[in-house]
């Protein structure tokens, strides 16, 4: 299946010659760097959210209605997806999980890339396309009662078809962070920033 779980959980001298590259990024000075970047996108989102939160969408979780309806068996079913509040309307069910999502994606944005302007994996930012292929992988295979039966051999051949996806996505992001590594390789080293991409191209020009 196309995961790993990255050096962070790999032994040896490779995986320990590897830490020591990106440690750079985790060194105090880098981290004031990028502490009120990232500081910045999130009041940035959030005050977005806060001028439009009239107009959120109200949402409700998966399966919601299923667990209204078992915890309380007396409510009108033209109730289980209202949310009690009497006569208030500061309040809604929204999905933050999306909300989250967003913000992480220009994390990554500043922390890996150092830039907005890259392709996209099939539309999706980094953290979306690599969060929809492990669900390919996970939920996707788990739940499929031929690869259950045959004890996973289905997905490690990829014959069945999240595992297709999976790969498929997998070699779109491999393809994308290889060009974006190259065109950030041809920027002089004097001009390169602190992001995770930048400090693999300053490590591989001077090592």
């Amino acid at each position: 299946m196309p995961l790993g779980l990255g050096f962070f959980l790999e032994n040896g001298q490779k995986a320990l010659h590897l830490r020591s590259i990106f440690a750079k990024c985790f060194y105090s000075e880098k981290m004031f760097a990028l502490t009120p970047k990232i500081v910045e996108i999130i009041q940035n989102h959030f005050k977005r959210i806060s001028a439009g939160f009239k107009d959120l969408q109200e949402e409700f979780p998966q399966d919601y209605e299923l667990l209204q309806s078992i915890s309380n068996p007396l409510l009108p079913a033209h109730k289980f997806n209202q949310l009690d509040l009497g006569e208030s309307t500061d309040f809604k069910s929204v999905n933050f999980r999306s909300i989250l999502m967003k913000v992480f994606s220009e994390f990554v944005d500043e922390i890996v890339f150092g830039t907005k302007n890259y392709t996209r994996f099939e539309g999706y930012s980094l953290p979306e396309a690599t969060e929809l292929m492990f669900r390919f992988v996970s939920m996707g295979s788990i739940k499929h009662p031929l690869n259950s039966l045959s004890g996973g051999l289905l997905a490690k051949y990829k014959l069945i078809e999240p595992i297709k996806k999976a790969w498929k996505l997998s070699e779109s992001i491999r393809k994308i962070i290889t060009f974006q590594y190259a065109e950030r390789s041809k920027i002089d080293i004097k001009n390169l920033g602190t992001s995770v991409m930048d400090l693999m191209v300053l490590h591989n020009k001077t090592a």
